[in-house]
């Protein structure tokens, strides 16, 4: 008589989403902070990722110049992107957009930045929009081929950052799963807990879930109409965004990063900020 043995599917690693978006100005001088800090960490947590990137080139020999951070006729390489190695890759023409999407529109409210005659107001807009590009091309993968594109998480992040600290992977993410857990109906999301400026939430990082990640990906078709009634400072309409809008609720985390210009400085990041209660 045989015996009958019995077989287990091998269940697929969970994953999770890595979406950049604006310029990938400094990403030779942050790729490996970025592998060691972030992309192992989610490794040897278990998780495997796939990475969405959405960047800006500009025509050729065009020089890069931002005076507010000190950046001055800096050649950028339209081919930095392939450092990054992203699964799914898109990117547009900055002086392109920055026509089509009449940045003056944007201005009923006067400029959050005023020193810098709504330069800043711009890069935001286009950063904002670049995270609108980058994250419908998430949602089609996500819609189209969901058993490819099945996500525990969804991290928005910036390419121009040095990570202080290894991220606690399974600590961050279990956060969201029992702030959840306990309140059925809420969502909730991880902001780095630093540089709240003007009593809003930094903007610089976002972890959530993917039904609230798509629709904070999304917030540029939400920013004409604010610009109606508001100035768009980054902080204050994220802010509102998570907390009015999207009914989320936000976790601080000490998560925390110093930023790189285009020319390798290293801007050293203040990180005095509110008590953290996430107890990691």
């Amino acid at each position: 008589m045989s015996e009958t043995c019995i077989t287990y599917e091998k269940r697929k690693p969970p994953k999770v989403a890595l979406v950049f978006y604006g310029l990938l100005r400094s990403i030779q001088y942050t790729l490996p902070n970025l592998q060691k800090q972030v992309f192992c960490a989610l490794t040897n947590a278990g998780y495997e990722y796939d990475i969405y990137c959405h960047n800006y080139t500009f025509p050729q020999n065009h020089k890069y110049t931002n005076v507010r951070s000190r950046e001055y006729n800096i050649d950028l390489d339209p081919n930095a992107y392939k450092l990054l190695k992203p699964k799914y890759y898109i990117s547009d023409n900055q002086l392109d957009i920055a026509a089509q999407l009449n940045l003056e529109t944007y201005r009923t409210h006067g400029d959050p930045w005023p020193k810098t005659g709504f330069k800043t107001m711009d890069n935001y807009l286009l950063a904002m929009y670049s995270r609108k590009k980058v994250t419908e091309l998430l949602a089609q993968n996500i819609a189209s081929d969901p058993q490819n594109h099945e996500y525990a998480m969804v991290m928005f992040l910036r390419s121009d950052v040095l990570f202080e600290n290894t991220l606690p992977i399974l600590k961050l993410l279990a956060l969201i799963t029992d702030q959840e857990s306990r309140a059925p109906t809420a969502r909730a999301c991880l902001i780095p807990n630093f540089h709240h400026w003007l009593g809003g939430l930094n903007d610089r990082m976002f972890i959530s879930k993917p039904s609230l990640a798509l629709e904070y990906g999304l917030a540029f078709d939400k920013l004409l109409a604010l610009s109606k009634e508001r100035k768009l400072h980054s902080e204050q309409i994220n802010k509102h965004l998570i907390i009015d809008v999207y009914h989320a609720t936000p976790i601080l985390v000490p998560i925390f990063f110093a930023r790189v210009r285009a020319n390798g400085v290293i801007l050293k990041e203040d990180y005095n900020a509110a008590p953290n209660a996430s107890g990691i």
